[in-house]
């Protein structure tokens, strides 16, 4: 991410988008992990009202702060609460599992979501 302060500007890349794919599936070498997203991404809600505009690397744009609200309400309580309702979600790099809220569209592995939640992921 690139925060343009002068501007309120922030280009989020892939981590916020509007209604796209945000991808954790792949091992933590490869991508950070859900803990690091999620800290990364309170610490931008600090800035508050100082986010004039967010950029995503896909989709419409500009997107209003409210994405970075969904995803930190996601992460927080909603994905724990609700993940054994996900549906599977096949990719040319293996599977996966496809998580909606809101606007956030998230894909993850159970081997990224054990990480997060500190326990193991248990699916009926």
């Amino acid at each position: 991410m690139f925060w343009e302060q002068e501007k309120g500007r922030l280009f989020s890349g892939d981590q916020l988008t509007g209604k796209h794919n945000i991808w954790h599936f792949l091992g933590s070498d490869e991508q950070a992990p859900f803990t690091l997203t999620y800290a990364s991404l309170k610490k931008l809600a600090q800035k508050g009202e100082q986010i004039k505009e967010v950029y995503p690397a896909h989709g419409k744009y500009p997107l209003s702060l409210q994405c970075l609200i969904d995803i930190l309400e996601c992460f927080a309580y909603e994905l724990a609460e609700n993940y054994g309702k996900d549906i599977p979600f096949h990719t040319a790099m293996g599977d996966a599992w496809q998580h909606l809220y809101k606007e956030v569209n998230l894909i993850y592995s159970d081997e990224r979501l054990e990480e997060f939640l500190g326990h193991p992921v248990i699916r009926k």
